[in-house]
């Protein structure tokens, strides 16, 4: 649900309100500079609980609260925006992949915060102290397939990093899904091993003994 408002004092009041009269979730502010984005949009999001008023049960709602002017920028915008993704749409379709998937690759890629400089140094940090960014989640994060937020604070800590915690945290898992991945640390990375481990699928000859997940584990 979109409410616009004037200015940023009457957003402000409005969201007061939302905090008096619903039961609050969460509130993302996209004005902070940490979840700016490529489309440099504005907006605050706030999650509340509804309940009742004929509901079975209840649900969680988005509320997005924006500036007339951010959101009259936003419209005006909508067309070149388009544009982008259509000109994706048919870079890509030639290729066989579908065009809706890369429409939403591309929004989601437009949409997502960039990179803040601090969490650059914290992933530099992690390469220099073990090597790279893949050994530092190998060692020190345990290897496990996501890691919640305890023991990122518990890494962050063992590594006299403690200014920017929940700065990072926030930026590395923007839905809020309360774990973070190797692929959200370095997506690159991940990247990178996967094209890694796909050469070495095809290097192995048909009928080896030894599969090529065992050549690359090695």
């Amino acid at each position: 649900v979109g409410l616009v408002f004037e200015n940023s004092t009457t957003l402000r009041v409005g969201l007061e309100e939302i905090k008096e009269r619903f039961e609050v979730v969460n509130i993302r502010n996209y004005y902070n500079t940490c979840l700016a984005n490529l489309l440099c949009q504005r907006y605050v999001e706030v999650l509340v609980v509804l309940a009742g008023g004929g509901l079975e049960e209840p649900f969680v709602a988005e509320l997005r609260l924006e500036e007339a002017a951010f959101y009259e920028a936003r419209l005006s915008s909508a067309g070149h925006l388009n544009d982008i993704k259509k000109g994706f749409r048919t870079m890509y379709e030639k290729s066989g992949i579908d065009g809706d998937s890369v429409e939403y690759l591309a929004t989601y890629a437009l949409q997502l915060p960039k990179v803040t400089h601090s969490l650059t140094i914290f992933r530099r940090h992690l390469a220099r102290r073990f090597g790279s960014t893949v050994v530092a989640w190998r060692k020190a994060f345990g290897n496990r397939p996501t890691v919640n937020f305890q023991k990122f604070v518990e890494v962050c800590r063992s590594l006299n990093n403690r200014d920017h915690i929940v700065e990072h945290w926030l930026e590395l898992d923007p839905t809020l899904s309360g774990c973070v991945s190797l692929f959200d640390l370095d997506a690159e990375a991940v990247i990178l091993l996967a094209k890694i481990n796909m050469r070495f699928r095809a290097l192995v000859p048909e009928g080896e003994n030894q599969d090529a997940e065992t050549i690359f584990r090695h």
